[in-house]
């Protein structure tokens, strides 16, 4: 069949219909060779050992040919969307690596020859069959984005918290239950956190994480709050809902500055605490399905809260002056005990309904 070879700054394409045996070039060191057979791409590389960029998603490879290592320039690598159980060991041998993207694969096991690829920067592997990754991981000492995202880990090895440069991390959807100080040790430079849908019971402290920005716990089994330290200066965005957690200590919102939204629906805490008026910046409040009886009088004076989901909780009134807000655009009441033709009903309603919002009575 005829193929294309494609550079992202013009090489030349191949035909190999046309010159049999072609094989394909790039004179910037680009390929990509997506959908080509096992046959070409095990070619390909073999004749053009100075590759920068590979790309061969869609290939239907259930593994990758042995030369890959001896790409000593290559910096990207695109091997998504194949058939691999494995990378090879012979991969150490790419040692100008900054990037492997081996997202939807069938990976079961990772080479601890990764842990010499020491300039990685970015290692995509969500959408595999992990069970446990290398301890020499560790070893990636430039690491930024790491993405295990839709696996089957089990446990994070503590060797992992040697790598200080994470920025993002991705470890939703695996089956972690526990997670030690050390595995995360390292990790105060990580802005973006995202371990939900595990079976997180306990969580290590997330105190020296002091840049994290957003951080996504829900669909665990947590019974508490993470442990914040002194205060998460950056932290705007936090997802805890679908967890066990009965209470909100009375620093929680203190320690969260710049807290902008929350969703804590789903789990099975019986007050808000009154120290919520820290929470200046906030701007949704979802707590829905849980045990509330009321709401503190201090909900009142959250100047940027615009969207309130109460619903299915147990409450029977509102602070009276929840009434005088004017910023709400989106309010959920039901499935409480509240009349909803009281006066603070009727402005809620009034807020919401005028700036183009929603607004759902208590029923």
């Amino acid at each position: 069949m005829g193929g294309a070879c494609s550079s992202s700054a013009g090489g030349e394409g191949i035909d190999g219909e046309d010159e049999p045996g072609r094989q394909p070039k790039a004179a910037d060191g680009i390929f990509d060779l997506s959908g080509q057979s096992a046959e070409r791409v095990g070619a390909a590389i073999s004749a053009n050992g100075g590759m920068r960029e590979l790309t061969l998603t869609g290939c239907d490879l259930s593994a990758l040919p042995e030369t890959i290592g001896l790409l000593t320039k290559l910096e990207k690598l695109v091997v998504s969307e194949n058939k691999l159980t494995e990378l090879p060991a012979a991969i150490k041998g790419c040692v100008s690596l900054t990037s492997i993207d081996a997202n939807d694969n069938q990976l079961k096991t990772l080479p601890a020859e990764l842990g010499e690829l020491t300039e990685l920067t970015q290692l995509l592997l969500y959408k595999n069959q992990l069970t446990a990754v290398p301890e020499t991981l560790g070893k990636l000492a430039k690491l930024e984005n790491l993405n295990l995202f839709n696996n089957k880990v089990l446990k994070l090895k503590d060797e992992l918290g040697e790598l200080t440069a994470l920025t993002e991390v991705n470890l939703a959807a695996n089956k972690v239950m526990q997670v030690s100080d050390k595995a995360i040790a390292g990790w105060s430079s990580v802005t973006i956190l995202n371990w939900y849908d595990n079976r997180l019971l306990k969580l290590a402290p997330l105190g020296h994480m002091r840049n994290l920005e957003e951080l996504r716990l829900y669909g665990n089994q947590l019974s508490a709050v993470p442990d914040f330290g002194a205060e998460m200066p950056e932290l705007s965005i936090i997802e805890l809902h679908k967890n066990n957690i009965e209470e909100l200590p009375e620093d929680f919102f203190p320690k969260l500055p710049k807290l902008k939204k929350i969703t804590l629906e789903n789990n099975k805490i019986k007050a808000i605490p009154g120290s919520i008026s820290a929470a200046t910046q906030l701007t949704s409040l979802i707590i829905h399905s849980n045990l509330l009886e009321h709401l503190p009088d201090e909900i009142t004076k959250l100047p940027a809260l615009q969207v309130l989901f109460v619903q299915d909780n147990q409450l029977t009134s509102l602070p009276a002056d929840l009434g005088k807000s004017k910023q709400f655009t989106r309010v959920n009441l039901s499935g409480n005990g509240i009349d909803p033709q009281s006066s603070i009903c009727e402005s809620l309603k009034k807020q919401c309904t005028s700036s183009g919002g929603m607004y759902w009575p208590p029923k």
